[in-house]
């Protein structure tokens, strides 16, 4: 069976997901505890995560319209600040003018409603969310 490099990308991504809440779940079942340090080297590791996230979005140039990867990156960081759940990217679809991302929570593995990214002007809409105009505005949120 041959599988194409999106199809690829979409089942390592749908299995990433479900192998890290397996983890999880085992976690919280094992009654594992951090040390200070390891909690504090995470806490560092997510600081530096969401830097480099919010750099990559303002890096974006609206004029030539956002493509499929700057729409993932959008689309991670709204889901990073409005989101009552963690997630995983899941899959991105070109729906015309706008991009349609989906995200699995953690906790149930299951598809999230998808958050829209406008194409032309990098604004974002989520049924379960606020509207974000622009860029600008959601990285000034």
């Amino acid at each position: 069976m041959m599988v194409k490099g999106n199809d690829m990308g979409k089942t390592l991504r749908i299995r990433d997901v479900l192998l890290l809440s397996l983890a999880i779940g085992s976690l919280a079942l094992s009654g594992c505890s951090m040390t200070k340090e390891e909690l504090q080297r995470q806490t560092e590791s997510a600081s530096r995560r969401d830097a480099l996230l919010r750099e990559s979005v303002a890096r974006v140039r609206i004029e030539d319209g956002v493509d499929e990867t700057e729409a993932q990156q959008i689309a991670r960081l709204y889901w990073q600040k409005f989101s009552p759940t963690q997630g995983a990217l899941g899959r991105i679809s070109d729906q015309g003018t706008r991009w349609e991302v989906t995200f699995f929570e953690i906790n149930t593995s299951l598809p999230a409603r998808p958050i829209l990214i406008d194409k032309s002007t990098g604004g974002v809409t989520w049924s379960i969310g606020p509207a974000i105009r622009s860029i600008q505005e959601l990285l000034a949120r």
